[in-house]
């Protein structure tokens, strides 16, 4: 499978929704540019959707923790939903959830974020 991501907004929140295995850097620095890109246009929060994401490592997980750092930098958060097989396991051995939010839908995560601002 090759990777990809998905990008839009949803209520002025900016949606990533990354498909394939998060396993290298060739994957994060996509991801990075396009965070990069969306807090140049003013975005600030952001849903990390992982539900066609196959396989994190600490390459993933460290990206995810970048663009934690960035958008509270910028006055912003960022979610994660649709967590599910391999990911949920590297996610709760690197206790993740506990400096992030993580939602089971993406509308939940989008509605985090709608009733704090």
């Amino acid at each position: 499978m090759t990777f990809s991501c998905k990008t839009f907004e949803e209520n002025n929140i900016y949606v990533l929704a990354p498909v394939g295995k998060i396993l290298s850097e060739d994957e994060t620095i996509e991801l990075d540019y396009v965070i990069l890109k969306a807090i140049e246009s003013g975005m600030q929060n952001f849903v990390l959707n992982f539900k066609e994401v196959t396989h994190i490592n600490s390459t993933g997980i460290s990206f995810v923790i970048r663009s934690l750092t960035r958008s509270r930098i910028h006055s912003g958060d960022l979610s994660i939903c649709c967590v599910e097989g391999n990911v949920k396991s590297i996610f709760n051995i690197s206790k993740i959830s506990d400096i992030i939010s993580i939602f089971e839908t993406q509308e939940k995560a989008v509605l985090y974020f709608n009733q704090k601002l």
